[in-house]
């Protein structure tokens, strides 16, 4: 006589996560997967900063081009700066080359405001010998909300002293 097997299932205890969990954990991968994106796309798209200037309302870059500074060494090694034009300078980034090709960046909150003249002292320049001294200004403009925001012009706006 053949014996019959028990072909009775055994019931499996593995249970599934329930639907209103997998609901919330989706949203959550939504919410942090579209914080992502925006944050990656604000790389891409510049806040714009704001700079009034007699009466004139534009995007504080754009006055780059309006800037007329004059630079002169003086002999004790400092620096006179005279602001030429009619547009505010908020301070001065100043790019230093040495001989041995590395260069420094070291920013300098220096207001001048238009027809005048501030002095950088020699101790702000350096205290060894450069073959070339750029000042970049930087201009003070308005980004919304009213906060105040520091705008570094391009190089190209530099003033070169060898």
């Amino acid at each position: 006589m053949k014996k019959k097997k028990n072909t009775k299932k055994r019931s499996l205890s593995i249970k599934g996560v329930s639907p209103v969990v997998a609901t919330i954990i989706l949203i959550m991968i939504v919410i942090i997967i579209a914080i992502l994106i925006i944050l990656w796309f604000k790389v891409f798209f510049k806040e714009i900063v704001l700079k009034e200037v007699g009466g004139n309302s534009q995007q504080a870059d754009s006055f780059c081009k309006d800037i007329q500074l004059k630079a002169t060494a003086n002999p004790d090694g400092s620096i006179a700066i005279t602001n030429q034009g009619n547009v505010p300078i908020y301070g001065i980034v100043k790019k230093i080359s040495y001989a041995d090709g590395s260069s420094e960046n070291p920013p300098k909150q220096l207001t001048i405001n238009p027809g005048n003249s501030q002095t950088i002292s020699a101790i702000d320049i350096s205290s060894s010998p450069y073959t070339q001294l750029e000042l970049i200004p930087v201009l003070l403009g308005k980004k919304k909300g009213n906060l105040l925001q520091p705008v570094t012009c391009p190089e190209k706006y530099a003033i070169k002293i060898k």
